[in-house]
């Protein structure tokens, strides 16, 4: 045995030595990893030296748990989306590779029935072998509503089923009729997706349906797609995860339906909404006490205005309406009780008929973000975002975000509630620059303001002077309230690449002689002021599915994200 190869195994027996007798679920990542280091060093000199499979040495519940983190590595399959699933399938091929190897490797993985607990049941033959090896364990479901012997097949391993994803190809009467099985306490997930071409007439009367014969039914996730006519009765003491898409709902039914739903669902955590519409007719506020984050997706504005003002929410909350669209300037105001006054970070960004305002408290926030009138009528988001103050409390607010390429004289007056703010970060256009400079030579303008950061999109026209910005800092410096910090970058995302236009604006600038903290960056120099809104991807809430692109937040400079 050649010498090297000898080291490396006396150190892969020694590493074992070690670890026996500790191998518990606690300590076998580490190991793995420690085992994975290894298997490189050996596997190099089998390649040179040797055939010998020395990792088929490996006892097998190490070898099981190297192949679960290998098949976990793997992003989650089509079928995970709770929309658009008619042709989405589990992807098994990764798991029937490990089993095509050797010999070993197929044993262990054929004696390992968590592996294959993820079932499909488009094909008869696969759906029976998956139920074969996965022996007793909990599944994972994946079926069509036109499944051959679907309801033979939910029968049989209903006690059985951890999670169903039932995609619903033709129009059903009745969804009881494609829900009777029994099961057991380790049922944890149910999602039911309508395809496009399921649609029953809308009806303003709820049909409410029990499902799994209703009462109590202790799931921790729920998802319905598409849904147009009924909503479940059951008590959900233990769900932590509701999704809803209602575009098929009567407007006015549809937030009778999540009122409804979400009174029975005391400990939920995560709430997407989609398609939220309609008259608000209820009275009496709902509490939700441990909620994190509750998303309100293309729903009317108005409604979801009326919406929030019925629920109690924590303070630490996360609550986002996004994709609205609304043709009046005199929408509603969006309040969420119990959060946006203690908000003390704001951003506000449009571009066009756009617009984005987020308001964050040190844990919680509100999201707002849309579109208003068509798009002749551009002023409307305007009239809109001047009625601030009357969802956010300006005065305590100490960091503002502006992301506006035009220039509105709506920045100023914005300003103008603000006396706490000490941090303001802008990404503007050359001439909304030129105007923000002339609005904070008002010295009383923010008079606790200690940092202003411009981001300056540059173009072949752009004719900024040192002067304005010096001007600026002066006269505040003269009346007590000095910047420490002005940072200027010139951002040519409208220019040409290598046409030097930003390095001959830098040439020009000369820090004024009242802030040591001038500095100007160039668009090659690393810069990052804006926040990049982590806090709204919140650990868990895509514990059970995936959503579409469209649902999920989106925080970049505005103009490059619509």
């Amino acid at each position: 045995m050649p010498p090297s190869f000898s080291k490396v195994l006396r150190q892969f027996k020694t590493a074992v030595a070690n670890e026996k007798g500790q191998l518990d679920v606690d300590n076998l990542t580490s190991t793995i990893a420690l085992l994975q280091t290894i298997l490189t060093d050996l596997n190099t000199e089998l390649r040179i030296k040797t055939h010998v499979p020395l990792f088929n040495c490996l006892a097998n519940e190490l070898v099981v748990e190297i192949f679960k983190h290998v098949l976990s590595a793997n992003p989650r399959d089509s079928s995970y989306l709770v929309t658009s699933r008619e042709r989405s399938r589990v992807d098994t091929a990764p798991l029937l590779w490990l089993t095509h190897v050797c010999r070993k490797w197929r044993e262990v993985a054929l004696g390992c029935p968590e592996l294959w607990a993820r079932v499909d049941g488009e094909c008869s033959a696969q759906l029976r072998a998956f139920l074969l090896r996965s022996q007793h364990a909990p599944i994972s479901l994946f079926l069509r509503s036109d499944a051959k012997d679907y309801q033979k097949t939910v029968a049989a391993v209903g006690p059985r089923i951890r999670r169903l994803d039932l995609t619903v190809m033709s129009p059903v009467h009745d969804i009881r009729s494609l829900l009777r099985f029994q099961f057991r306490d380790v049922l944890e997930c149910i999602t039911i997706s309508y395809t496009a071409r399921v649609s029953h007439p809308q009806r303003s009367t709820l049909f409410k349906v029990g499902l799994l014969g209703g009462g109590v039914l202790p799931i921790k996730a729920l998802a319905l797609d598409g849904l147009t006519d009924w909503v479940p009765t059951n008590q959900f003491p233990s769900l932590t995860h509701l999704y809803l898409a209602l575009h098929g709902f009567d407007q006015d039914a549809s937030t009778q339906a999540v009122l409804l739903l979400l009174s029975k669902t005391p400990k939920v955590e995560f709430v997407t909404i989609t398609c939220l519409d309609g008259e608000v007719s209820s009275a009496s506020l709902l509490p939700l006490p441990h909620l994190r984050l509750l998303e309100l997706v293309a729903p009317g504005l108005d409604t979801a205005a009326d919406f929030l003002s019925l629920l109690q929410l924590p303070s630490d909350a996360l609550v986002r309406v996004d994709n609205f669209h609304t043709e009046t300037a005199d929408a509603a105001i969006v309040h969420a009780p119990g959060l946006t006054g203690f908000v003390t970070r704001l951003e506000v960004a449009s571009e066009e008929e756009h617009v984005r305002v987020i308001g964050e408290t040190s844990a919680g926030g509100l999201w707002l973000e849309g579109s208003f009138g068509s798009y002749d009528e551009d002023g409307d988001w305007c009239t809109w975002v001047r009625r601030l103050p009357e969802m956010f409390p300006l005065a305590q607010i100490t960091r503002l975000q502006i992301l506006i390429k035009d220039d509105h004289d709506l920045l100023a007056a914005l300003l103008s509630d603000m006396p706490s703010l000490t941090e303001l970060a802008m990404y503007l256009s050359a001439s909304a620059t030129r105007s923000m400079c002339k609005a904070l030579s008002r010295a009383y303008l923010c008079p606790m303001l200690q940092s202003a950061i411009f981001d300056i999109e540059v173009d072949a026209h752009t004719d900024l002077k040192p002067s304005e910005f010096s001007h600026m800092i002066d006269i505040r410096a003269a009346f007590g309230h000095p910047l420490r910090e002005v940072l200027v970058h010139l951002s040519e995302d409208a220019l040409p690449t290598g046409s030097g236009i930003t390095h001959r604006l830098a040439e020009s600038f000369r820090a004024p002689a009242h802030s040591k903290g001038f500095r100007i960056l160039l668009p090659q120099s690393q810069f990052e002021p804006f926040a990049d809104r982590r806090t709204w991807a919140v650990d868990g809430s895509a514990k059970y599915w995936d959503l579409e692109d469209f649902v999920k937040p989106v925080s970049m400079k505005s103009w490059n994200t619509w």
